[in-house]
């Protein structure tokens, strides 16, 4: 593959294990996660070993998560938004969309 778009499962070790995998790739990747992920010991401690700068998307409204009948939540109680990385283009990508994508078309892109 040359890139890869993801929106794993967030229960147990998914989301530490496509980290991983995304990291250990040194393939630019766009992950869909939960907004805590940013703040998590495992995720901090990936980026620094890879030594990577992602950016992430947050979208203006919520993603709506469906599920079976009966199981999960009616509403997801974090917001999911992107964490993308795309290899030595991360900064030039970065600076493209805040100078061309409308401010109406996300809430906010950060580094």
């Amino acid at each position: 593959y040359d890139f890869l778009i993801t929106n794993p499962p967030y229960s147990g070790n998914h989301k530490e294990r496509i980290l991983e995998f995304c990291c250990n790739s040194g393939k630019p990747w766009a992950m869909l996660l939960p907004n805590y992920v940013a703040t998590k010991q495992y995720y901090q401690a990936a980026i620094a070993q890879h030594k990577l700068q992602p950016f992430y998307f947050v979208p203006h409204e919520r993603y709506k998560f469906y599920h079976p009948e009966g199981t999960g939540y009616d509403t997801s109680p974090f917001e999911g938004f992107w964490f993308l990385w795309f290899g030595e283009h991360t900064n030039a990508i970065y600076s493209w969309a805040l100078q061309h994508l409308s401010a109406a078309s996300y809430k906010a892109l950060v580094r």
